[in-house]
């Protein structure tokens, strides 16, 4: 348990028995972290279920210093994207932002952050375990790619450079944006764990 000076923050701890809610938050991350890159229907669905989960949100959790950090980084760019789009419907603009695109948008950014902020809060999941749970499931997509390159007949000649890998997203460009930030994830925490041979290889797969 954190001092009462730091119940607003993010707590580290893990709790001492895994419980269905842990469970459930850990396998609602994994879905949509593996969903994403393909947009596949489950991350629409994960999504929505984090959005809702701000329903069980307390007063303490409104006011502790991550969500309010993390609402004064969105309003940073949201509040000025909903301003023009609003300017842009005044003035009768034919290529306005529809309102609906607008409020997937807001539930899209700051829904599903605040979603996974709570998962946090209360201890459902930790830094460590949102961390691994996102790189197993980017280490899916660079396996998928990676048995994608085995098959082509030139993986192993010198105009492999010009093959465009597409993997579970079924497009190169998500697919190269999400193996760069598999990555970065990789080489981030081989600072705290340099001997871990999972984070090297996944380290491979991505580059490669």
């Amino acid at each position: 348990m954190l001092p009462d000076s730091q119940q607003g923050s993010l707590r580290f701890c893990t709790p001492s028995t895994p419980t269905a809610a842990q469970f459930g938050a850990a396998l609602l991350l994994f879905v949509l972290a593996v969903s994403i890159p393909a947009k596949w229907a489950t991350s629409h669905i994960a999504g929505l279920m984090l959005v809702l989960s701000l329903f069980l949100a307390r007063r303490d959790d409104w006011r502790s210093s991550s969500f309010n950090t993390f609402l004064l980084i969105c309003s940073l760019w949201l509040v000025p994207v909903a301003l023009s789009t609003l300017v842009q419907h005044l003035v009768s603009l034919k290529t306005a932002t529809p309102a609906a695109e607008l409020i997937k948008l807001l539930l899209r950014t700051a829904g599903v952050g605040l979603g996974i902020l709570l998962l946090l809060e209360r201890r459902w999941l930790t830094i460590k375990q949102a961390a691994l749970i996102l790189l197993g499931a980017l280490a899916l997509h660079a396996l998928a790619g990676l048995f994608e390159l085995l098959q082509r007949p030139t993986a192993l000649q010198f105009d492999w450079r010009r093959i465009r890998l597409v993997g579970l997203s079924g497009n190169p460009n998500p697919f190269g944006t999400f193996m760069a930030l598999s990555l970065i994830l990789c080489v981030g925490l081989l600072r705290y764990r340099p001997r871990n041979l999972f984070l090297y290889l996944t380290l491979g797969a991505s580059t490669i």
